[in-house]
């Protein structure tokens, strides 16, 4: 009798245990639709965005115009009357209480590749980003969820997101302080200032959380695959 009932309960459960077995094995199963559809629109939304930002530097180069983000000790004297030391053509556009927008004209050409240069990086992060999902998404339209390969695409996504949350913001500010200096420090009562470092907490924590998927996944399918060894 216990053969028989060890039996049925593989017979007749065996629709969704085997198919478990199977995709942590890394074998096809039924693939949802629109999975391949969907990593068409990722990667496509991934390219778009990377050419907007190596456009950038180009754009900064050709239209010979550069825009930079600073902070100014006392915005009121700089709404007033705009600091002296601004180019011909150039100016200061408020963009939240402490936050400007300087737009210089006449820069070298390098210092105007360079204040473009931090939305390249953001472009080219967001590139790799969308070419990891798509490959993870590919996986699972090809039947294979809990492939090998998973775990090491969701650690490299962790990698470009928490690169997104400090590196463009970083490269930028950087830009902002060499145009700056260059320009004198345009001191006096409106002096501008440069934040040279920020860190966007809510991409590091979806690292986190990404890098910790990556984790339980390769955990899960580990012990998936000690367990059907002991079936």
């Amino acid at each position: 009798m216990g053969g028989a009932r060890g039996g049925a309960w593989y017979g007749t459960g065996s629709g969704g245990h085997d198919e478990s077995m199977s995709a942590a094995a890394g074998e096809p199963v039924d693939a949802p639709p629109g999975a391949r559809r969907l990593a068409a629109v990722v990667l496509g939304l991934g390219i778009l965005l990377a050419v907007v930002g190596l456009t950038q530097p180009v754009l900064h180069v050709t239209l010979d115009e550069a825009v930079v983000t600073v902070t100014v000790e006392e915005p009121g004297t700089v709404l007033a009357d705009e600091p002296e030391g601004l180019p011909a053509d150039s100016r200061l556009e408020l963009t939240d209480e402490r936050a400007f927008e300087l737009v210089v004209a006449g820069l070298p050409a390098w210092q105007r590749a360079l204040t473009g240069l931090g939305a390249a990086v953001g472009g080219l992060l967001v590139l790799t980003g969308a070419w990891l999902m798509r490959s993870m998404l590919l996986l699972v339209a090809a039947g294979r969820p809990f492939d090998p390969r998973v775990p090491g695409r969701l650690r490299g996504l962790a990698l470009v997101v928490a690169a997104s949350a400090f590196l463009p913001a970083a490269l930028s500010g950087l830009a902002a302080a060499v145009v700056v200096e260059g320009l004198g420090g345009l001191g006096g009562a409106g002096a501008l200032g440069v934040d040279l470092f920020a860190l966007e907490v809510l991409r590091l924590l979806a690292a986190a959380l990404l890098a910790i998927a990556a984790q339980v996944v390769e955990s899960g399918r580990q012990l998936t695959e000690e367990l059907e060894g002991l079936v």
